[in-house]
């Protein structure tokens, strides 16, 4: 149990240096010149990924396969909103999701972290960051 116990925290630990890596620091752009004061983050709720046949958060994307709530927040932190899609995808951008719908929608673990749900196929697990200057 304890070896289990050890493994486990040794693969997140891979997956944690391997998200890293994945998410280098991303600038964004001049046309919107807030600054994070606070790196928190509260999730809003499972969202139809699309309005008006566009994607809701496509301003800065990756994908992993070592994605977590916690990886997605660090990447998009330069930006208002994250979503999580597909278990192993992470969205940023500035408007805020509108089309909420059961959180059942959003069933996928994150393939780095399991007990963490991504979204699903066409929905978004997607939050918001706290205080801008």
């Amino acid at each position: 149990m304890a070896s289990t116990r050890s493994a486990l925290r040794f693969a997140s630990l891979l997956c944690l240096v391997a998200v890293t890596a994945a998410f280098p620091s991303s600038s964004h752009s001049s046309a919107s010149p807030a600054q994070r004061r606070d790196p928190s983050f509260s999730r809003q709720g499972c969202f139809v990924n699309k309005a008006n046949s566009q994607r809701i958060h496509n301003t800065a994307t990756v994908a992993s396969n070592c994605m977590t709530v916690e990886g997605c927040a660090a990447h998009c932190s330069p930006y208002k909103y994250f979503g999580l899609e597909y278990g192993r995808e992470c969205y940023c951008g500035d408007v805020e999701p509108t089309q909420l719908v059961a959180d059942t929608g959003c069933s996928f673990p994150c393939s780095g972290n399991a007990a963490e749900r991504c979204g699903a196929d066409t929905r978004e697990n997607a939050a918001y960051f706290g205080c801008f200057v």
